[in-house]
Order: structure tokens, then C-alpha cells, then sequence
């Protein structure tokens, strides 16, 4: 990299003491970004070159560790520093996207939330720091590490204590690994007045990293309020480090926070609880309500909005972050873990669970309404957004790329028609300048056209955030017509549901409907739908199809006997056997035919990508040590700066190990990332062997793909990578973790100086093949 040489900043600042940046850089670089895939400028192109320089159109920006310039929405700030000699410092930013530090992607702080505190070794000399900025300000300045290894005190993920519960606790405490090695034997041993002395094994910190810990801890005393926890952070049994935490006990019937494991990332998230307000011998189950925050709340102040009831506990998921996913990719599995979660531990009625939220909950109440129409027997968006197309500036594209095609689960429109048996409450306000009305107002004329039990409110006068009702909770989400509706919706059983009217983008995001499932599509990604309709006594299914290729019924809707009629897409399928465990599996190459159930090999429900689903099912991320001193410098930065994203946008904390010390035993079942090549990384060719698409003799390419894990029924295999040095690098900034954005099950690339050029890109059949 040919960086320029230009102003220092002064490495005689005491030891303690933070080291301000005085002077930066500012400017812009053309490009093509928004909500998309592909997304690329003149800087991240050359920096994947290894060419860039100082434009000579940049202008210089005095400041004392703050700046601010219109420059910086949506462009870049330069920095050097100068270091006496080689050591860790804190990197401290604010406001910007990510930075490349000496060349490597380091994760930004986006949101300004002020706890992102990277360590980074300093060179001796120069040091090169470049800054992605996009709302026009930025804060940057080193501290020196408070030790080798510690803890944090920002960023906590903890539960409260309920009086009279004795069940193990989950906690989360980021730590810091400020050195160039990687250190295990980690422990984090949970103490205190009122606590069990608890010790947790943890897992190793890679170099120069930083990583959200899981821990255990347990409640010895009923005793209400606030107590004092000590963790200490213990390498080799011995202390290094030590935070002491507040942590509340509360009653059973206060609101409160819970903390669960995610099957995402075996990370500690959690979610906030208003419980139910009913007799102690009431012992009917309660109906749940979910409830989605809107941008930048916090989970427990979105419960904190509502008064509690009689009737229903009420739980308000995190989205893994105040802004999060939008309630979509990660964000929409959260609020399903956490729904899953609430409905055993609370033991509610699983016919009574409802869906609301407010503002970008609003949208999130669209998307998972639609998408699991089965869930919830009313939903009630609040303030809400349609989608990244109406609201987000997102354009519908005229012709669907594999790569909309993969996002095609944020169209909620294509869904609406999911919405049909299920209560609707819009509510909105008239006078809401965030969210314009028109976004109710459209819902409500495309559901008027076939639903008949939608209601819409809009509050005249009224913004985005109001409350103007004497009664506890904030009526622009506790409105009590909502809540109405709510107590007389039920989910049907399934044995009553005789007529099923079902879309789904993908099986993979949605496949069933009480007894239907879509176990695969005919072309992936593009809309499904299966009309049926069950006649119990004549003991048959006749319907229509589109885009199906397997199909499952679970014949709970019709009156046991010897045989079953099917009529699909005008073909009819009679005496059919019944099934010896209730379920009828159909698959359609020519004409339908009844088939036993497709083998866990196929792409299925559970397993079918796209590519971004290959984060989660407790990914671990292995970075290749088998190619030049560069590839591996890559291949690890690039593991480190994906593990670092997701950390920051997701409250995530993914596994991170070399491709020498990866055990697949060790990792069962788990979906494995794979960054490089077949010469760079050791684990690519025992993994993906040859039925990977071929790239390497594409120069330059970029490669990004799955596979199906071989020795796994439902693991996958990602490879983030390319044919060279140039081709890896330039997948650094594909913003794969970002909300709408959409990657086919395969793309191969190549970054130019007009953006990127798609070499291939699509999805496979259902065998797992090229097609």
C-alpha cells in the first residue's frame, strides 16, 4: 500500500493519557452505495489493489479529536500517526462505518454508541488510519489497553433476578485481548453478596480482538433491588481482571429483562418481559403478546410502554440491537428465539399469541406477520413501514438479479395475502413526519380488497410518538382497541383449518401453514404458493400450486382412513395410502407424485441457503494460515473484521479459530465459514471439496458461496474468498451483515474501476447441483 506521508500526531502523550487526533483528511469517493449488495467506491476498490493514495482533492480538517465536515456523509477521513515503537493502543472512534487501520478492516460505531474499543498495534513509524464515514461527523483517539487481557464494563448483557426463581442465569461481559497472541484457558468466575460462586469456562480471544463472553451465574437470596456482582477474568486460574455489575431482583410480576442462548451464535441475548398481572391462582395460561421497538429503543423500554394486563404477558425482543436488522435476517430469528423462549418459560396458551410493534417494529409486525401467518392470531403494526421500497429508498428493479432475488423475503406486498384469516389493526398517526400515513393508508386499501377483519385508526394531529391517555402505557402503542381484538382472536387448531391460502419467498425463511408445508421450491427465491383445500369426511386435498416442487401435508384436517385423495394443479392422485405417521409427501417433476420423505441431502426447509444464512446454527468462522504471509494476513483480518460487524450490528460473538486448530468433531453439526482458497486455507478442500464453482482461473475474482456441510443433515459451509490476493480483499466491504441486502447461493465477482462485475451468480437445484 502506498500510503502518503503528511502531519504526525505526537507520540509523547504520557502513558493513561488518551492521544487525541488533531488533524484529518476529508473527502469523498464515487461509487455506487444505498441498500444493495454490491455496493463499491474508487477507495475500496484501490485499497483491494493495494494502490491507493491521498486524492489531491482532499482537504485538511483541524480538530481535537472531533470532526466534522460534510465530507464525511458518506466519504472518508485520512489519518497518520506516529509511534515510538511497536505497541497496543485502544483504538476510541465514533460515527463511522469501518477503518481500515494499517491496511486491515476494523469494525466502525456507527450509531455512536461510544463502547466499540478495538485494540491495534501500533507500528513503529507511521501508521495509516482511513475512516469510512456517513453521517458527517467523526471521533477518533487512542487510549493505552488496561492490561493484556480484561474485561469491560460497557455493553452488558444481563437478566434481572425474579424473587423465588432458582434456575441458572445467563450473562454476557466483553473482554479485550490487547495482545498479538491468542490466549486460552479462560475463566470467568461470577461472586458476590446474595450470589453462588459460579465459574464458567470461556473461549479463547483471538489477537488484538474483541469478543462478547458468555457466563453463569446464580441468585442465592429473594432479597429485593439492586446487588453488587463481581466477575473476574481469570487466564490460567489466574485473576486479570475484574468489573463489578449492578444486577436487580425483582418481583414476579415487574417488569423485567431475560436472558437466553441463541442458536445464531451460542451468544447471550436478551429480551424484556410485562408479565401478567393475574390472580397467583389463576392457573389458566396466559395469551403472549409480542412486541417489536422501533429504531434506537431499548427492549425493556419498549415493555415499558405498556400497562400491564390481566390477561396476557407481554415481551418485547432486542432485534440484537436498538437498530439491529430491521426485524429481518437476524433480526427476525431473534424475535422468533425469543418468542419461542417466552412461550416455555411462561407456559402461555399457544392459541392466544399476538404480534405489535411500533415504527421500524411496525414494519418488523408486517414482515414476521406475513411471513409466519401461522404464529400469531392478530397482528397490530403501529407507526409503521411497508418495506425497504416504500420507505427505505430501495428501488424495485424491473428485472429480479439472483441477488434481489435472495432478498426477495423484504417484499412484504408479495406476501400480503398470508394476512387473510388473521385480525389486522392499523394504527397510525396523521401528523407523523418520521413515517408518513401514506404507509397505513396504503396497507389498509390493499388489505380492504379481500380482508374482512382489518381495522384502521388514524390519530388526528397526532406524530409519530404520542400519549395522549390518562392510563398508564403510552396509547400510540397500548391502545385499547388493539387489545381488544387481540382478546378475541385465537389461532385455529390445525384439525379445524380446512382451506390454506399460503406464500412464502423461500422455504428456508417460511414453510408451513398449521398443516401445509413447502419443503422445496422450483426456483429458488422466486414466490410460492400453495390454494388448498381439506374435505375431511371425502378424505381429500385438492388445490393449486405455483412454484412448488415438494410439498408435505400433514392430514390432521381430515377423518382417518385407509386411503387419501389428492388433486393438485388439476392432476389427480387417488387411493393413495395413508401415511403410518400422518404425512403426505408429494413432489412435482413432469406431473405430482407421491414420494417418501426427501433425504436430509436435498435442500430442505432447514438447509437451503442463500449465502447469508450461513451465519447462524452456531457458525464458527475459520481463517487460513496455509497461504503467503499476506493471504493469511488477510484471511485472518477479514474473519476477525466479519466476527467484529456482527458484534457491533448484532450483539453476536462469533467462534473464531485457525484452520490448523479447526476439529470437525469439535464443531459438529455446526455451519463453518471458510475464509481463502484451496491453497490458502487447510479446512477448503476437506470441506468443499470439487463441488465448489469454479473461479480460480478467473483472474482477480472475488468469491463468495455455500455448500451443505458433508458430514452434517443440516450444517452448512460458506466460503468468503477469491483467486488472488486482490479478489479476497475485495470482499472487505460487501455489506453482508446490512439489512435487505441479498446474496444468491453462489457469486463470483471481480471488482473494477466501474463497480463489480457479476462473473456468476445464482442458486443450486435441489440435489445441491450447478444448475
Amino acid at each position: 500500500m502506498r500510503w502518503v506521508t503528511g502531519f504526525v500526531v505526537a507520540a509523547t502523550v504520557a502513558f493513561g493519557q488518551p492521544i487525541e487526533i488533531k488533524e484529518v483528511w476529508v473527502g469523498t469517493s464515487q461509487g455506487r452505495g444505498g441498500r444493495q449488495a454490491l455496493t463499491f467506491d474508487q477507495v475500496q476498490t484501490q485499497m483491494a489493489r493495494g494502490v491507493w493514495t491521498l486524492p489531491s482533492d482532499w482537504k485538511q480538517v483541524q480538530g481535537d479529536g472531533t470532526f466534522t465536515d460534510n465530507a464525511l456523509r458518506n466519504g472518508y477521513a485520512y489519518a497518520v500517526v506516529t509511534s515510538d515503537r511497536a505497541r497496543a493502543v485502544i483504538l476510541e472512534a465514533q460515527h463511522h462505518n469501518m477503518v481500515y487501520v494499517n491496511g486491515e478492516p476494523r469494525m466502525g460505531d456507527p450509531y455512536g454508541w461510544g463502547f466499540v474499543k478495538l485494540p491495534i498495534k501500533l507500528r513503529v513509524g507511521q501508521n495509516h488510519l482511513l475512516f469510512a464515514c456517513a453521517r458527517g461527523r467523526l471521533q477518533a483517539r487512542f487510549t493505552e489497553p488496561l492490561g493484556d487481557v480484561y474485561l469491560l464494563g460497557d455493553d452488558l448483557t444481563f437478566p434481572d433476578i425474579v424473587s423465588g426463581e432458582r434456575h441458572a442465569l445467563s450473562g454476557a461481559i466483553v473482554a479485550i485481548n490487547a495482545t498479538d497472541r491468542a490466549v486460552k484457558g479462560i475463566e470467568l468466575i461470577a461472586s458476590g453478596r446474595g450470589f453462588r460462586r459460579t465459574v464458567s469456562r470461556a473461549t479463547e480471544l483471538q489477537p488484538l480482538s474483541i469478543r462478547k463472553l458468555q457466563f453463569n451465574f446464580a441468585s442465592s437470596s429473594n432479597e429485593l433491588g439492586e446487588r453488587i456482582l463481581k466477575i473476574e477474568l481469570a487466564v490460567n486460574r489466574k485473576i486479570v481482571s475484574t468489573q463489578e455489575v449492578k444486577v436487580r431482583c425483582v418481583n414476579r410480576t415487574d417488569n423485567h429483562r431475560r436472558t437466553f442462548i441463541s442458536d445464531i451464535d451460542e451468544s447471550v441475548q436478551y429480551y424484556a418481559a410485562n408479565p401478567i398481572q393475574n390472580d397467583p391462582g389463576d392457573y389458566r395460561p396466559p395469551a403472549l403478546v409480542l412486541s417489536l421497538h422501533g429504531a434506537g429503543v431499548e427492549a425493556l423500554g419498549q415493555a415499558n410502554a405498556y400497562s400491564s394486563k390481566s390477561w396476557a404477558t407481554l415481551i418485547a425482543p432486542t432485534n440484537r440491537r436498538p437498530y439491529g436488522f430491521d426485524w429481518e435476517d437476524w433480526g427476525r430469528l431473534d424475535a422468533i428465539e425469543a418468542l419461542e423462549h417466552a412461550e416455555r418459560l411462561y407456559r402461555t396458551d399457544p392459541k392466544r399469541v399476538y404480534l405489535t410493534g411500533h415504527s421500524m417494529g411496525g414494519h418488523g409486525t408486517w414482515h414476521l406477520g406475513v411471513t409466519f401467518p401461522d404464529r400469531f392470531a392478530a397482528i397490530a403494526p403501529c407507526a409503521g413501514w411497508i418495506s425497504f421500497f416504500s420507505y427505505g429508498g430501495a428501488r424495485r428493479p424491473d428485472e429480479l438479479t439472483p441477488f434481489d432475488r435472495a432478498a426477495s423475503a423484504s417484499d412484504t406486498m408479495a406476501l400480503l395475502h398470508n394476512l387473510r384469516p388473521r385480525g389486522v389493526y392499523i394504527l397510525h398517526g396523521g401528523a407523523d413526519s418520521t413515517v408518513p400515513p401514506r404507509e397505513a393508508r396504503q396497507m389498509f386499501e390493499a388489505l380492504k380488497a379481500f380482508h374482512t377483519d382489518v381495522a384502521y385508526h388514524e390519530e388526528e394531529g397526532q406524530g409519530h410518538w404520542y400519549d395522549t391517555d390518562p392510563e398508564p402505557g403510552a396509547n400510540c402503542v397500548d391502545w385499547a382497541p388493539i387489545f381488544e381484538l387481540f382478546a378475541r382472536r385465537t389461532i385455529p387448531d390445525d384439525r379445524s383449518v380446512l382451506e390454506i391460502d399460503f406464500r412464502t419467498a423461500a422455504p428456508s425463511v417460511s414453510s408451513r401453514m398449521h398443516w401445509l408445508t413447502i419443503e422445496s421450491q422450483v426456483k429458488p427465491f422466486e414466490t410460492t404458493r400453495v390454494a388448498i383445500k381439506a374435505s375431511p369426511h371425502l378424505r381429500s386435498i385438492e388445490g393449486t400450486t405455483e412454484n412448488a416442487h415438494v410439498v408435505s401435508f400433514a392430514l390432521d384436517a381430515l377423518i382417518r382412513g385407509p386411503s387419501v385423495t389428492i388433486s393438485l394443479d388439476g392432476q389427480k392422485l387417488e387411493n393413495v395410502s395413508w401415511p403410518s405417521d400422518n404425512r403426505l409427501y408429494l413432489e412435482k417433476t413432469d406431473q405430482w407424485r407421491v414420494v417418501s420423505r426427501p433425504p436430509p441431502e436435498k435442500k430442505n426447509p432447514s438447509r437451503s441457503g442463500p449465502f447469508k444464512d450461513a451465519f447462524r446454527n452456531r457458525a464458527v468462522l475459520v481463517y487460513g494460515t496455509m497461504g503467503t504471509l499476506e493471504e493469511n494476513a488477510w484471511s485472518f483480518a477479514k474473519a476477525r473484521y466479519d466476527a467484529e460487524q456482527f458484534y457491533v450490528r448484532g450483539n453476536g460473538s462469533f467462534d473464531l479459530v485457525a484452520d490448523r486448530d479447526f476439529r470437525p468433531t469439535e464443531y459438529k453439526d455446526r455451519n463453518v465459514i471458510i475464509y481463502g482458497n484451496r491453497t490458502t486455507n487447510s479446512v477448503y478442500t476437506a470441506m468443499v471439496g470439487g463441488k465448489a464453482p469454479s473461479y480460480e482461473d478467473l483472474p482477480n475474482a472475488s468469491a463468495l458461496f455455500i455448500r451443505p456441510r458433508a458430514d452434517s443433515n443440516t450444517a452448512l459451509i460458506a466460503v468468503i474468498g477469491g483467486a488472488s490476493l486482490q479478489g479476497m480483499k475485495a470482499t472487505d466491504r460487501l455489506p453482508y451483515f446490512v439489512s435487505g441486502t441479498g446474496y444468491p447461493d453462489y457469486a463470483i465477482l471481480r471488482l473494477g474501476d466501474e463497480g463489480w462485475e457479476t462473473l456468476k451468480a445464482g442458486f443450486y437445484n435441489n440435489d445441491w447441483k450447478l444448475d
